[in-house]
């Protein structure tokens, strides 16, 4: 399109509107300015010659504004075309994508603007713009007439879409990355505010922020020809999850919580579920189960994605009409001017250039006022005295008038009386409750004496056994050999345990020979040659074999990207790049690790030792540390280390591409194998306190650490 200027004045030109009709457009001067105009007086914005700033220029500015495609200037420079919707909660929503199937991680990213008839795919030239709301509608049809979900989430503060999911903030926890920083949830179909305690769309497991919702995020902002859960020079899918749902009770939905709505993958299982069109309750359950009657689509869906920049700001147009029985009998119609705010004959089809914002009718002074219409339930402001009038029929009453002013008085006066008598109330109830909890505390006192006497009575019998072992276990001393100790007579022979007669395991050990002590034995499992382990036969129960001893390569800087666990077992962990170790550690100091493969035929239940962080004993209950399972764990913790916090243990076990992790509602151990990219974990707290998960034992020595097997 050429320029409009002075010399092309008067100039007409055949153009292809934007919507797909041919026009003419005109070179006209307007307002001083240059611009093309269609011949037809069709609207201009919107156009590529005459862009709008978003979708929400187009519904405040072009009357009766139509769904479609309009031109779109994002910033200064970037010219876009994308669809609008005009109407939907004030309209002003541009569509960002689409597709026609639950699955979510195989939908492309590219530049083509988005079509809502297809082909599926997201745009990737929002990425940088700054949203305030993004809409999610389900439909069985591609017709939009069939939409059985639709619904909107309101951001605090608002984000650019690029940005959109997160992990470990806005209400979603460190485990599961999502949409958070949510202010409402808005079910456009019934246009009804659903909830403002929702905190979090859950989106997936965190794995690694290059991955999964990370990834999602990149896409939005750049071309992905296979969808985010497909990476170049890596032949498999990343990720088996991705999903948008929201719930009007709980602060949590999808992937481990119920939801109202759904739309996406869980695990490998991908669908839409929802419920009846206002339906309040959770409809779509784990692994896209249907409860409550909801309804679950696991083939053919249609959705669309949609953004919006800010709230609709519309005056809208409205032109105000009415009719009035003149003396004759006859009703004749008048409409309001909107320059001096009186009536005028005629119809709003015909002088369609007045407009009222909201019915509120703006008048000069008492003369203008007094030749309003009598319309009951319209409002006017007089400029000469700034005061505010709604219209009762036949007069007009002052809003806020000394009578109402009187009213309110007395109406706020009833609530403060309320107020205090509640206030009193509530004061005894708390001396209620205080002598309630004295006499509790003082309860607790006796019983604490007579505790402690218990205790002390407990105390001398054990001694006293203790002392009457220790005198048999010198009488068998004697019998055995002289004065020769089990523990050297065990050594002397060829016993369960030797390189002659190798065990199965330390448990095994201990299990033959009761005298047996910490220390290092042979053992021999059906998928090996026997070699050499170090048992524990002490700590919690003994029968623990060593599998695994590290270190750290950067404990100074523990929380930098540089620190990682070294050597690594040869557990699955394409990203690590420390040394693999398969030579079995023979004493707690050093470093190696048994062959992992051979790990499940030692045992099942693993202990974890450290000078930095505290010590624990894990019992599998779905997740598995010596084979490649995520899934939960049955802790306890024997033994605190670290000061931070005291007692804490982790329940879930995941695995990554740089090594397992275990996590209570955050990080608790992390055997980060990699020198480039995050960092070991040994966080006591097992979540961020004090907005870090720094909080391992500083200022050792020889920091490092080791898990046992039986």
């Amino acid at each position: 399109m050429s320029i409009c200027n002075k010399e092309s004045k008067g100039v007409r030109k055949f153009y292809r509107k934007v919507s797909g009709d041919d026009g003419v457009v005109i070179c006209v001067k307007n307002n001083g300015q240059y611009v093309w105009i269609f011949r037809d007086g069709s609207p201009t914005l919107g156009e590529r010659f005459n862009p709008a700033k978003d979708c929400l220029d187009i519904v405040e500015n072009v009357h009766e504004a139509k769904d479609g495609f309009y031109w779109i200037k994002l910033g200064q420079r970037k010219l876009v075309k994308a669809w609008c919707d005009t109407h939907a909660d004030g309209g002003g929503f541009m569509l960002t994508g689409m597709t026609n199937s639950p699955v979510t991680w195989n939908v492309s990213s590219n530049n083509t603007p988005v079509d809502p008839l297809g082909p599926p795919h997201w745009s990737s030239e929002f990425g940088d713009v700054n949203i305030q709301d993004f809409a999610i509608q389900i439909s069985t049809t591609s017709s939009f007439k069939d939409t059985k979900a639709h619904w909107f989430y309101r951001l605090k503060p608002k984000r650019n879409l690029g940005n959109f999911f997160g992990v470990g903030s806005g209400g979603c926890t460190d485990v599961h990355s999502g949409i958070g920083d949510v202010s409402f949830v808005k079910d456009i179909l019934t246009e009804t505010m659903v909830t403002t305690k929702f905190n979090c769309s859950k989106f997936g497991p965190h794995l690694h922020a290059s991955l999964g919702w990370g990834r999602m995020n990149y896409c939005l902002r750049n071309k992905c020809p296979m969808g985010y859960a497909y990476m170049a020079g890596l032949p498999n899918k990343t990720d088996s999850f991705g999903s948008f749902s929201y719930s009007v009770s709980s602060e949590l939905s999808g992937i481990t919580d119920d939801a109202t709505a759904f739309l996406g993958c869980d695990n490998d299982e991908c669908c839409a579920c929802f419920g009846p069109k206002g339906g309040r309750d959770h409809y779509c359950s784990k692994k896209c189960q249907a409860i409550n009657g909801g309804t679950v689509l696991k083939s053919q869906v249609y959705v669309w994605f949609w953004i919006r920049t800010r709230t609709p700001e519309r005056l809208w147009k409205r032109c105000m009409e009415f009719k009035m029985k003149t003396d004759a009998g006859k009703f004749e119609t008048y409409y309001i001017d909107k320059n001096t705010g009186t009536p005028r004959k005629g119809s709003c089809s015909k002088q369609f250039q007045t407009f009222l914002n909201e019915g509120t009718i703006l008048v000069k002074n008492k003369e203008s006022f007094n030749n309003l219409p009598p319309v009951p339930g319209l409002l006017s402001y007089r400029e000469d005295n700034e005061k505010l009038y709604v219209n009762k029929g036949n007069k007009w009453v002052e809003i806020g008038s000394e009578k109402e002013t009187e009213n309110l008085t007395a109406q706020v006066k009833q609530l403060k009386d309320n107020v205090q008598d509640k206030i009193y109330q509530q004061d005894e109830q708390i001396k209620i409750l205080e002598t309630d909890i004295n006499e509790k505390l003082q309860n607790l006192s006796m019983k604490n004496s007579q505790q402690d006497a218990r205790i002390q009575n407990l105390e001398r019998n054990i001694n006293a056994k203790l002392q009457n072992l220790e005198d048999k276990l010198k009488k068998m001393e004697t019998k055995l050999n002289g004065k020769q100790s089990p523990s050297k007579l065990y050594h002397t022979l060829p016993v369960y345990g030797s390189m002659s007669n190798p065990g199965i395991s330390c448990k095994d050990i201990l299990a033959s020979y009761k005298f047996a002590i910490s220390g290092t034995y042979w053992i021999k499992l059906a998928s090996s040659k026997p070699f050499q382990v170090y048992c524990d036969m002490e700590t919690h129960g003994g029968n623990w074999t060593l599998v695994y001893t590290y270190t750290f390569t950067n404990y100074n800087a523990f929380g930098s990207t540089s620190n990682a666990v070294t050597p690594r077992p040869n557990w699955p962990a394409i990203w690590a790049n420390v040394p693999i170790s398969t030579t079995p550690p023979l004493n707690e100091s050093s470093l190696g690790a048994v062959d992992w493969n051979l790990w499940k035929s030692i045992g099942q239940e693993f202990m974890i030792k450290s000078n930095i962080n505290d010590w624990i004993v894990c019992q599998p209950n779905g997740g598995s540390l010596v084979t490649k399972k995520r899934g939960s764990m049955s802790c306890q913790n024997i033994k605190n280390v670290a000061t931070a916090c005291n007692g804490v243990v982790p329940y879930r076990i995941h695995w990554n591409l740089y090594g397992p992790f275990l996590s209570a509602s955050g990080t608790y151990y992390y055997f980060d194998g990699d020198t480039g990219s995050d960092w070991p974990i040994h966080n006591p707290c097992g979540k961020a306190k004090g907005g870090t998960y720094a909080h391992q034992k500083k200022g050792v020595s020889n920091p490092g650490g080791q898990i046992f097997v039986r």
